[in-house]
């Protein structure tokens, strides 16, 4: 594929990070055709504001050459982050392919103290950047495979985590309208090197199933969701274990009364495929 069906080298250069949310729009494949006809330093500014999840999804496909092309270019705490959204056969094998000074530095760069927060995060399902549209956001979230919250994690154009908004906000949105002008929750991210020790007392976990982490830049790079923060302080501490069941009880109260109707939901983002309402979320 030729850049300028898509994108001229000129706008990958000079406008990247419009360039990356019209990226962030295609079908990673398409995207990654497209890259590997150019070389990473006309597209690297670009590729720099990719939403994280994209820009791991497109080094996981790319052609190994243009895939070790594009290692070379990247720093360190960038390659980092986006490992962490790979599975490890991938991960494994991007590591294995740099020279060995860059993979340690990745390596520790990825590593996370036992009992903290980056060491049972997750990453995130999804997140988006503020200065698409509702439809552009809606369409993204159709495609999305492994959403299972009804909360959004909302970026900057810099990739650093702002907040969050609800699902049936974006949904019920004028379709022109950003996701800047929209009201977004500022629920406090949680540091990746936070000691797991007394968060479930975190008051956040009143209104949300699941809360953001970020490294120390303050860019998203996972999410830690309650249920596990649950299951990993009753198998550390079972001394605990019942005072932190009744706690998940009375969340689980909450969350019923207040959680959209999943059914609704299900129906509003895929009202042509009604087989979508048992998909596994």
């Amino acid at each position: 594929m030729k850049p300028d069906n898509i994108l001229t080298i000129s706008y990958l250069a000079k406008h990247p990070d419009r360039a990356a949310r019209v990226l962030e729009s295609l079908p990673l494949q398409m995207t990654a055709d497209l890259l590997e006809n150019l070389t990473p330093e006309e597209y690297l500014y670009a590729y720099d504001y990719l939403i994280p999840s994209y820009g791991a999804g497109l080094l996981g496909i790319l052609a190994e050459t243009a895939r070790n092309n594009l290692t070379a270019e990247l720093a360190s705490e960038k390659l980092a982050v986006l490992l962490l959204f790979l599975d490890d056969p991938t991960a494994d094998t991007i590591l294995s392919g740099l020279p060995s000074k860059k993979r340690k530095k990745i390596a520790s760069l990825m590593q996370y103290s036992r009992n903290t927060v980056g060491s049972i995060m997750k990453p995130p399902s999804l997140a988006l950047p503020q200065e698409i549209s509702a439809a552009e956001a809606v369409k993204r979230i159709r495609t999305c495979r492994t959403l299972n919250v009804a909360e959004i994690f909302i970026l900057d154009k810099t990739l650093h985590y702002i907040g969050m908004i609800s699902l049936d906000k974006i949904i019920q949105a004028p379709s022109h309208k950003k996701l800047a002008m929209l009201p977004v929750s500022k629920v406090a991210a949680l540091q990746a090197r936070k000691p797991l020790q007394n968060l479930t007392e975190n008051s956040d976990w009143t209104y949300h199933r699941v809360l953001p982490v970020t490294d120390g830049r303050g860019i998203l790079i996972g999410a830690l969701d309650y249920a596990d923060l649950v299951q990993h302080q009753a198998i550390e501490m079972p001394q605990v274990k019942n005072k932190m069941a009744k706690h998940s009880s009375a969340l689980e109260l909450i969350f019923q009364a207040l959680a959209i109707p999943i059914e609704t939901l299900v129906l509003r983002l895929f009202p042509a495929d009604k087989t979508n309402i048992t998909r596994k979320r």
